[in-house]
């Protein structure tokens, strides 16, 4: 017997019954600025990380951080990187439109380096 599921509730029961993850239609957009601390996504998706533990993301290069706020607003990007008062500001519209954020990963401590062989 085949059942047909549709909507979110389908994907809920799928969630929780199943072994493998939904694979969501498009893949999940990530905005950042080339700085040091975006680092770990960039080697990430070079290394094959993502793919590896079953995520689809496509990294966006942005130009400033107002880029960022206005594209998490209006659904441009599914997640950023981006500093921790940027998104606080973005959730009280201050100089935005408010938007619900959630913040979920801090990539550094204010401890940004590369550090190279004197080799190199």
């Amino acid at each position: 017997m085949r059942v047909k599921f549709s909507g979110n509730a389908a994907d809920d029961v799928l969630r929780r019954h199943h072994r493998s993850p939904i694979v969501p239609a498009h893949p999940l957009r990530l905005g950042f600025l080339p700085l040091t601390d975006a680092a770990p996504l960039i080697v990430a998706e070079h290394r094959g990380l993502f793919t590896a533990h079953g995520l689809r993301v496509q990294l966006q290069r942005e130009v400033d951080w107002a880029t960022i706020r206005e594209k998490i607003i209006y659904g441009e990007l599914d997640a950023v990187h981006a500093p921790a008062p940027t998104l606080w500001a973005t959730h009280a519209g201050l100089g935005c439109a408010p938007c619900d954020v959630l913040t979920a990963l801090i990539l550094n401590l204010n401890g940004n380096a590369l550090t190279l062989s004197r080799a190199l």
